[in-house]
This record gives C-alpha cells, structure tokens and sequence, in this order.
C-alpha cells in the first residue's frame, strides 16, 4: 500500500477479514451430539461484514468473555473503510468513527480508566495517516464507550498507513 494508490484512489484487492468466533467443547458431547469417536466440524459466528482488522478489545478481558471488540477498517472499499469502530459480541451492533475519506485510522490502541467498573471504560488511540497533499496526519483519542472523538494531536511528518501500536502504562 503506497500514499499515491491513496490519493488516486486505487485500493488493492486483497483477502478481507471479518469477526468470527468459533466455539469449542470442551465435553463430551456439542450441541446434543455425542464426540466420542467422531470428528468436531466448527462452523464460525459471524459478528462483522467483511473489511475489518486488527481487533482489540480491553487487556483485561483478554483470554475471557467480553462484550466489545474494536476494529479499524482494512484499505478498500467496504463498510469499515477509513473508520475505527466498536463492535458488540452481545448483540452484533456496531458505532463507528470517521474523520474524511482522506483519514486512514491505523490500530486502535485500547486504554483502560484506572480504576474501571465497566469493560468499556476508556480511551482508543489510533495513529491516522491523511491522504491529502500537505494534509496532516494525526492521532485521535476516542471515547471507547461511544467513539465519540476526545481530541487529536497534529504532526508535521506523515504517519505510516496501518501503524501499530502499544501502550505501556508501567514506562509513563
């Protein structure tokens, strides 16, 4: 992905993920069927169309049931494209942020409140790359629970598209 297909608008076709989750049991038996002796076929559930990537959720909730993973949009013309959004695993309901068409979010980064009660207590940073000539790239805060935008931070120097990203509350 260069910034000139960007700018053109030229998107590559490429593979396009989508959130899935498969079940496995864990006993002797799956939907009523018995295991013993007989292969397991998972069929996947869907949560999201095509077109996103890059999921996160809160650290906390990693490797246990959570409500909520947050995505960006991979780089081509789709529902998610240019966007970072929220995606519920209760209830498949999806809120989105998008600045322009020109704004590529690259990872979200999930931030947890100190102290936190709820899974979506916090803040989502994501590094975003402007396609515009001269355009600034920028870093965004959300807010996690709503997306609602909390403020950016402008540079002089383009960001790459599709930055990944790491916080590491122990080193601030």
């Amino acid at each position: 992905m260069f910034l000139n297909k960007l700018r053109s608008g030229v998107l590559e076709n490429h593979p396009e993920p989508a959130i899935k989750r498969f079940t496995i049991p864990l006993g002797e038996s799956a939907n009523g069927i018995s295991t013993k002796n007989h292969p397991i076929i998972l069929v996947p559930e869907t949560f999201t169309s095509k077109g996103c990537e890059m999921p996160v959720l809160n650290s906390r909730y990693q490797s246990r049931e959570h409500s909520f993973v947050y995505v960006n949009g991979s780089l081509s013309l789709h529902e998610f494209c240019n966007k970072v959004s929220k995606v519920s695993m209760q209830d498949k309901s999806i809120i989105s942020w998008k600045g322009s068409d020109t704004l590529f979010p690259g990872e979200p980064v999930f931030i947890s409140k100190p102290g936190e009660s709820e899974e979506d207590e916090g803040v989502l940073v994501s590094a975003v790359t402007n396609s515009d000539h001269g355009g600034q790239s920028i870093l965004i805060f959300l807010c996690a629970k709503t997306l609602k935008e909390l403020g950016r931070a402008s540079f002089d120097s383009p960001i790459p598209c599709a930055m990944h990203g790491i916080f590491l509350p122990d080193v601030v």
